[in-house]
């Protein structure tokens, strides 16, 4: 004889009734690119990669300075940017975790209330018939 094996409401799988409760999480991506700087393309990989092979010997010591300061913010520019996309996606990976935590939350709630809703009331100590008088 083979028995089932019990399985709680939150471990069944019903995936019309899940599909059906759960709103849809609307994510919408904007291109904050100014509008002047949208639609360039970036330098060739070509003279990306002279700029990044140039030692600098050949110029003076105030432009290798001056080279080296603007070098500079640009990695620090690009270290935000970067920054801020790492920032977004845990945040967004976030929401989708709290979404879906929130989701079964009340899926689980919505169980709980439901079979309690239709049992018949029970007796409580003010609901106790009244002893009949001799």
């Amino acid at each position: 004889m083979q028995q089932e094996e019990f399985k709680f409401p939150d471990e069944i799988e019903n995936t019309d009734k899940n599909q059906a409760d759960t709103p849809e999480l609307e994510i919408k991506i904007e291109d904050d690119t100014p509008p002047e700087d949208r639609g360039r393309k970036p330098l060739p990989k070509e003279i990306v990669d002279e700029l990044d092979k140039d030692d600098l010997e050949e110029y003076s010591e105030k432009v290798k300075k001056r080279l080296g300061q603007m070098k500079k913010v640009w990695h620090d520019e690009r270290r935000e940017k970067e920054r801020v996309a790492r920032e977004k996606d845990e945040a967004l990976r976030f929401a989708q975790t709290q979404f879906e935590e929130n989701r079964v939350s009340s899926s689980a709630l919505g169980w709980a209330k439901g079979p309690t809703s239709k049992r018949s009331p029970r007796r409580l100590p003010g609901n106790l018939p009244r002893p009949r008088s001799a």
